[in-house]
């Protein structure tokens, strides 16, 4: 591969610095309006004209269309923020662009930018040391200090029914609580199942100590409904494959040559699935899940034997019943023993939604100390589930990080101010270029709180300089409460946010930022004209 400049000559640094400040300025100027409880809902058009409206900051950027490298990064940015932590990607993205913004007036003031990353990395030290020292610790079995914080991380994406929701976010991430070696872990991300499904309102939704399996029953003739369930999870191909003739076919085929090579065959079908009822019988089981197929003739001998079965169960809901009903997994029905069936005190088919779109789903409840839960979201429209599921999921991923750390920090703003104040302070013990540099992390700190007035159609100066006030004279609680449109303890008012969120969010956009600023020079590689590219 060979390397070229782009352009007639040589770009110099200076160009490369503004070109990519000005670029990261630009997605984060996109998500700006979006942030906090007043923030504005984006209109998303994707490549396939899929219409999506949200606020969602990964949403909104992961359908962008963008070409330039640090775009990409930003981007990128705002997926791992979401993937590590569950929230926080327009925070973060922000923050990265008022980083950028505040070292662009660095850099025309002849400071070179290695200055500038080495006073952003001491203020980023030093705004976690503070962050260490301003956390709030609390009960993990707290269920009103929880909902406290799913309410906070709710309001910033829906208007409508944070009691419910909150309350069901408690509950799913309360019950898949474990304690590992002395450390609390909630694995909200794979032991949550949230099932969508349009119809009724979102007060209707429910959690479900148990899994909620997106299949029917595999008979008609099976029972709809097995109480004080012993349930086999198999990943065993209850079924002949069926093999193709050639590679080409289309259809499966079986040639038979006579009559009685057919009654062969079925019957050896028969003998077969005989087999494995006898082992399904001799477990004591009574329900049987199959991730895969199962064959017909074994439905119906099961059928006749009053076992109920599901069949090719999605994977994600299959993958979860270990941890709900506490059976295992069997991958031979041969090594099939009691040991191995889960317990569920009712599995039931029932019909989830109205009309044409219904859908029937079985519902595995009633487990004994389920590590894994189920939430079936309802709402009055596809778009108000989905941004529903969004929202519960930040709620869900706010509540897991808190109780993992088991402190929160303010929200509101107002420990970005109390962070700014200290970094100032902090700033003149330094002295030279690098308090400039740390003076202009503060300085980006105070944006948020700034960007929360702004997008409450307030003044920002006017209600910031009040904030501050209040900072200085002591109280590290006063923020801005976007719906009351009013200063306010932030404390009292029970607006929390985890604190593994804010430290990852200064953590990784002090990073992005001091990356971005490291760059000063673009090199694309391209293949020689006519050269060709080896595979």
């Amino acid at each position: 591969m060979s390397l070229r400049l782009t352009g007639k000559r040589m770009v110099k640094p200076s160009t490369i610095y503004r070109m990519n400040i000005f670029v990261a300025n630009v997605i984060s100027e996109i998500l700006k309006t979006s942030f906090g409880a007043r923030g504005m809902h984006k209109m998303v058009i994707d490549e396939y004209g899929n219409l999506t409206v949200t606020n969602d900051g990964v949403s909104v950027l992961k359908d962008l269309t963008v070409e330039h490298p640090i775009a990409k990064l930003m981007v990128e940015l705002a997926k791992t923020q979401s993937k590590e932590v569950g929230d926080g990607t327009k925070k973060v993205v922000i923050l990265v662009g008022n980083l950028l913004k505040k070292a662009e007036k660095l850099l025309n003031q002849k400071i070179h930018p290695a200055t500038i990353v080495e006073g952003y990395s001491k203020a980023m030290k030093k705004a976690l040391e503070l962050t260490e020292k301003l956390a709030i610790p609390f009960n993990v079995e707290d269920k009103n200090f929880l909902k406290k914080i799913a309410k906070t991380a709710l309001n910033s994406r829906i208007q409508y029914f944070w009691d419910e929701l909150s309350e069901l976010a408690v509950q799913a991430a309360s019950m898949v609580m474990e304690k590992h070696d002395g450390k609390i872990v909630v694995d909200v991300k794979n032991r949550v199942l949230i099932r969508k499904k349009e119809g009724e309102s979102i007060k209707d939704s429910k959690i479900v100590q148990g899994v909620i399996i997106n299949k029917e029953i595999a008979h008609p003739a099976m029972p709809k409904k097995m109480e004080n369930a012993k349930i086999i999870l198999t990943n065993q191909k209850l079924y002949l494959e069926k093999k193709y003739e050639s590679a080409d076919a289309f259809v499966p085929t079986i040639h038979v040559d006579s009559p009685q090579k057919m009654r062969e065959f079925l019957g050896e079908k028969l003998k077969l699935s005989k087999n494995w009822l006898d082992k399904i019988k001799a477990s004591g089981a009574n329900v049987l899940i199959s991730l895969v197929g199962i064959e017909r003739s074994l439905e119906d001998l099961m059928a006749k034997e009053g076992i109920l079965a599901v069949r090719r169960a999605d994977k994600e809901a299959f993958n979860l019943l270990p941890f709900a009903c506490g059976g295992k997994i069997v991958g031979n029905l041969e090594d099939l023993t009691p040991e191995c069936l889960g317990y569920a005190s009712l599995v039931e088919e029932r019909k989830v939604g109205g009309g044409a779109r219904a859908d029937w789903m079985v519902f595995v409840e009633g487990c004994k100390n389920p590590k894994a839960v189920s939430i079936l979201l309802r709402g009055g429209s596809w778009e108000v589930v989905d941004e529903s599921e969004k929202a519960l999921k930040n709620a869900l991923n706010a509540i897991a990080n808190a109780m993992e750390t088991g402190k929160v920090l303010v929200g509101g703003g107002a420990i970005e101010v109390e962070l700014a104040l200290h970094l100032k302070k902090y700033a003149v013990s330094l002295g030279g270029k690098e308090q400039l540099a740390v003076e202009a992390f503060a300085e980006a700190l105070e944006e948020i709180p700034k960007i929360l007035v702004l997008n409450a159609g307030l003044n920002p100066a006017e209600v910031f300089t009040n904030i501050q006030a209040q900072h200085e004279k002591g109280n590290p609680w006063v923020g801005f409460e976007a719906l009351s449109k009013k200063v306010k303890n932030m404390f009292e008012e029970g607006i929390f946010e985890p604190f593994g969120l804010v430290t990852q969010t200064i953590k990784s956009a002090t990073e992005t930022a001091n990356l971005i600023l490291r760059i000063d020079r673009l090199i694309r590689g391209f293949h020689p004209k006519g050269a060709i590219k080896k595979i």
